[in-house]
């Protein structure tokens, strides 16, 4: 229910985004830090009995909410490199689930005058349930697009679209062992940049 009003929102953002402020150049340079939240669709898979090679086993998909926290430099008007964390939580059946990505990211924006960017890196994706004592850790790679809606000196509205993979190995599901886990988030998001 709550997921329709969001992808609206983002589509009309990302839809008028490219005409407003069309032809000014954009400021591009120095720090910057973003922050944002909104929709996450998260699955997992894993090896349904690793010695006998018999295929994989997968939970089925799950929604809910996600956010991201990104800070990093400006290396042109073009690229921009930053240290982000993508984070996705449910709480279902007496326990939480936390799941994402931290990675280094690359944003390469192919105009100088519009704010549309291209987003890949690599880093390491995590998974934990409450109980768990410890995160099950893994590497990690992410994709995404966006477009910085400039709102004022320094700041930006940044809609994002993201896909988050990454290969954990064995994740703790209450008292079951899930082995070589691989999992995928899915972000719907809307944030604020400052630069």
């Amino acid at each position: 229910m709550v997921r329709r009003p969001i992808t609206l929102v983002l589509f009309f953002t990302l839809l008028g985004a490219p005409a407003a402020h069309a032809q000014q150049p954009r400021a591009r340079k120095g720090f910057w830090v973003a922050a944002g939240g909104g929709f996450g669709s998260f699955d997992m898979s894993w090896s349904c009995c690793p010695s006998c090679n018999s295929g994989s086993c997968a939970l089925n998909r799950q929604s809910s909410g996600s956010a991201f926290l990104k800070l990093g430099g400006t290396l042109s008007p073009h690229w921009r490199l930053g240290f982000e964390n993508d984070t996705w939580v449910k709480s279902s059946g007496g326990t939480t689930v936390t799941a994402g990505n931290v990675s280094l990211a690359a944003y390469y924006y192919p105009s100088l005058t519009r704010g549309f960017f291209l987003r890949g890196g690599a880093g390491f994706a995590f998974y934990q349930e409450k109980n768990a004592t410890n995160a099950a850790l893994g590497p990690g790679l992410v994709l995404g697009v966006g477009y910085d809606l400039k709102i004022g000196a320094g700041f930006a509205l940044t809609p994002v679209a993201n896909f988050n993979w990454g290969s954990v190995g064995d994740v703790q599901r209450g008292v079951v062992t899930l082995p070589g886990v691989k999992q995928n988030l899915v972000q719907l998001a809307l944030g604020l940049t400052w630069h």
